[in-house]
């Protein structure tokens, strides 16, 4: 019997996917994040030789929010799917199954632990309307400990890159009455509606002041590039955001997003972090003698792979990123460097141009240890 084939049957009928080339632990051993481990409420996450392992899964989605590269994936298609529709009224599959409330015009979900701030944008984007969660007082904290006001704190943080409040367009309904109101056709809230999808249509107000070429090219550059060692994929939860961004341009290219850029204080130009990147966030751009380390903030991930593979620990998350450097699908050059030759060895190397050094990286490392 072919144990291997049976496993793999049956991972494909799990609602939670999972995209294990993501993953920063398995793209290499000096990746520090464990994300997902702490995530996990039951404690089910763990990592062989080679290979993500996930024993008894309850499908709450907390590892899928945790991950910065996305390497879970749960319901966003149904989610993505009853946005399309109009307006998406959410419940979780408990509440329904307890309070025996019809599915009607609800879109069911596992647990709302799954939702992330780029995908909430991306769902009221997509519907032009209020996104509802339906969660009665207590149930979430006496499930699995989920607290709603964590989503909203992760919302928050997106609150400067738009004049229409986000929070406010995230309601939360906790009586059954008020939940079974909602999904009343006519009355008040479909004038309310209304008046709410046209609001949503200028959701990032002055968009006409703003190039939409800008937020194409930020886009249109983005098919996953290639390198002689491993395959890069976008960014999905990035992504989400960028194509938020482009049905809706903002007006203030200056604020500044919740995402941390990367920079550089020494670098031998080696490689390594652009070929491990997951995204091609990093690339090393080479012309004629000289070399330069490129980041591209709307591809990173703030996986860490590159910090923790940097053998001169030279590489650092810092402040934030702005919005016309998040749209711009220009690269940022984050340290330039020059081709010497070591005067021990007479190999030659690349520095940064501010190095003094006359030594290679290698020989100054063993002069060191003499």
């Amino acid at each position: 019997m072919d144990f291997e084939l049976l496993s793999s049957l049956f991972a494909s009928l799990s609602p939670l996917k999972i995209r294990e080339h993501l993953c920063s632990r398995l793209i290499t051993p000096r990746s520090a994040c464990k994300k997902c481990i702490e995530a996990c409420p039951l404690g089910s996450i763990g990592f062989g030789d080679d290979n993500l392992e996930v024993g008894k899964c309850c499908y709450c989605g907390k590892c899928v929010s945790a991950c910065p590269n996305h390497v879970f994936k749960l319901e966003e298609e149904v989610l993505l799917e009853g946005a399309g529709r109009g307006r998406l009224i959410l419940a979780c599959s408990p509440v329904m199954e307890k309070l025996k409330v019809n599915k009607g015009n609800i879109t069911k979900v596992n647990c709302f632990a799954q939702l992330f701030p780029e995908l909430i944008i991306k769902l009221m984007v997509l519907s032009k309307q209020d996104i509802f969660l339906f969660i009665p007082p207590g149930f979430c904290e006496n499930c699995l400990n989920f607290r709603v006001d964590s989503v909203k704190e992760q919302l928050a943080c997106y609150q400067s890159i738009s004049n229409n409040n986000f929070l406010k367009s995230l309601r939360i309904l906790t009586s059954l009455e008020e939940f079974l109101q909602e999904n009343k056709p006519g009355s008040e809230h479909s004038q309310y509606q209304a008046r709410r999808r046209e609001f949503f249509r200028s959701i990032f107000s002055g968009s006409k002041e703003l190039p939409r070429q800008l937020l194409y090219k930020a886009l249109k550059g983005t098919d996953p590039p290639k390198t002689q060692d491993m395959a890069k994929e976008l960014p999905q939860k990035k992504q989400y955001l960028l194509e938020s961004l482009r049905e809706h341009p903002p007006d203030n290219l200056s604020r500044l997003l919740p995402y941390r850029g990367l920079s550089s204080t020494k670098c031998m130009f080696c490689d390594v972090c652009s070929k491990l990147c997951p995204t091609g966030a990093l690339k090393i751009i080479k012309t004629n003698n000289q070399k330069s380390l490129a980041f591209i903030p709307h591809l990173c991930t703030e996986c860490g792979i590159c910090k923790d593979v940097c053998i001169l620990q030279g590489l650092n998350f810092d402040k934030s990123i702005r919005l016309q450097d998040f749209l711009s699908a220009e690269p940022q050059i984050l340290m330039s460097g020059l081709l010497k030759q070591c005067e021990l060895c007479g190999e030659s190397y690349w520095t940064d141009s501010a190095g003094e050094a006359k030594n290679c990286p290698w020989c100054s490392k063993l002069g060191k240890l003499e």
